[in-house]
């Protein structure tokens, strides 16, 4: 028996080497992910040679100290694994080492930046030319942490272009859609800026710092540059535009009103939403805003001499010691529950986006990007930001847009521009920029994650999925 079983696996062996040269002439490749060591047509003969070499390791083992009845039990088993259709072949995950990253001069750092550091932030990227600490712990961690509790954020890469000058209310104006003649010193407004084509660049914080002077406190990309450019374009010799150096430091959570009471010793005079106050903590000369991009109650503490930077981490992570306050930073789960634009990952002119309340386009004042948006109001909407819940196992986020196809239509009907998992909803939730009449509630779309070569079931939901609780129920909706 044993010599006939030792023929049998030998013409196996055999016949999975003929195979493999085979495989190399034709074969159905499958769809493969992007992630892996191998090149996709060399695959399947690697892997039917495999095999062949794991049949001649048991011929090589047949007189080893388990019986050939074993071996040949064992190797059905393997067998059963390994030789599968070429669709169910699976291959095996990239490993790639760990990538040193290095930031010299030209990524700028906040007056924070060592706190941060030392606090032991596990991933960072770069946001207007700046150091931006992603998280801490983990995606998860920081939401629990940012909804039940409080956290203190480095958000300097949160650049503030200032604008000042005889001219500054004007060509302030004429940087965005929204009206801003009512603003008042002390006063900010959420304020979207568009390009020549109505598409949006940038939505900022407006802040009028006094009575001549705004900051413009800016999402990622160069509006330093795009303001100059413009105002040597228009002539505008009355405005003087520069980026002070400027860190900010958020405190966000449901806990943060109560540290605030803390950290200024009972005597904190709270600022109404979007508003903001100068102040003095320990001889620290600070703004104190009632905003933050978190969907949470917050706070952001503007800092101009960064001389102080350690000092004030320290205070505000002293006062919330008994809140238990944790470093944290924006977190890409709450904001998707509560809708917040991302602008870069979300694009499109503000109708598309949700933001036409704040396009005053029957003002009697000009704004770049004025006409393309008449234009667009008078056509009509062809597309629309709009959320999916994606079924299946939980999705950290994604590098790439994400293609959107409907039942019946040739070609894509969008694409989802972010996802991430909600612990608290328990599904995949994401914001996706989808084509007239496809984005109504309740409609059934296919999601292509491209790059895990995988396709999704999705529904279009209604946004948003957990609404902000940044400001009380009575102005809830409203936008600032």
């Amino acid at each position: 028996m044993a010599a006939r079983l030792q023929r049998e696996l030998k013409g196996v062996s055999t016949k999975l080497r003929g195979a493999s040269t085979s495989l190399k002439q034709s074969a159905r490749v499958p769809r493969l992910r992007s992630d892996t060591t191998f090149v996709p047509h060399t695959y399947m003969p690697v892997a039917a040679s495999r095999v062949a070499e794991e049949v001649d390791a048991y011929l090589a083992s047949a007189r080893a100290e388990r019986s050939l009845e074993h071996i040949a039990q064992d190797f059905a088993e393997t067998l059963d694994q390994q030789i599968a259709e070429p669709h169910e072949l699976k291959p095996q995950p990239r490993k790639v080492p760990p990538a040193q990253m290095s930031f010299g001069t030209r990524v700028r750092k906040s007056a924070f930046f060592d706190s941060v550091r030392e606090a032991g932030f596990s991933a960072w990227t770069v946001y207007n030319h700046t150091f931006l600490p992603l998280t801490y712990e983990t995606q998860e961690d920081d939401f629990d942490q940012l909804t039940n509790r409080v956290q203190a954020w480095d958000v300097s890469c949160q650049r503030q272009v200032q604008i000042s000058g005889p001219g500054a209310a004007a060509f302030t104006q004429m940087l965005t859609t929204r009206d801003l003649s009512g603003l008042e010193i002390g006063q900010s407004k959420y304020a979207p800026m568009c390009d020549e084509t109505g598409q949006v660049i940038n939505d900022p914080i407006v802040l009028r710092v006094a009575p001549d002077t705004y900051w413009l406190s800016i999402a990622d990309s160069d509006v330093l540059l795009w303001a100059k450019g413009l105002a040597l374009g228009m002539g505008a010799s009355q405005v003087q535009i520069c980026e002070p150096d400027v860190s900010c430091l958020a405190v966000q959570g449901p806990l943060a009103p109560a540290l605030m009471r803390d950290l200024f010793g009972g005597n904190f005079k709270e600022p109404k939403y979007y508003w903001f106050i100068e102040a003095e903590l320990h001889g620290i000369p600070i703004k104190i805003a009632r905003a933050g991009w978190s969907a949470e109650r917050g706070y952001e503490i503007y800092l101009d001499d960064r001389r102080h930077g350690r000092a004030l981490w320290e205070l505000v992570m002293k006062a919330g010691e008994g809140y238990g306050i944790k470093p944290g930073s924006p977190n890409n789960i709450r904001r998707l529950e509560a809708a917040l634009l991302s602008i870069g990952n979300e694009e499109g002119n503000p109708f598309e986006l949700g933001l036409e309340q704040i396009v005053h386009l029957d003002g009697d004042f000009d704004f770049m990007g004025k006409a393309a948006l008449q234009k667009a109001r008078d056509d009509g909407l062809r597309r629309k930001l709009v959320g999916i819940e994606i079924e299946g196992a939980p999705i950290a986020g994604n590098q790439h847009k994400w293609s959107v196809l409907a039942d019946g239509v040739v070609g894509t009907v969008g694409h989802v521009t972010s996802v991430s998992h909600s612990p608290r909803l328990g599904k995949n939730i994401a914001l996706a920029m989808i084509d007239l009449p496809h984005h109504t509630v309740g409609n059934e779309l296919t999601i292509e994650m491209e790059g895990d070569c995988e396709t999704r079931r999705g529904q279009v939901a209604k946004l948003p999925w957990v609404p902000s609780n940044a400001v009380t129920k009575k102005a809830k909706g409203t936008v600032s």
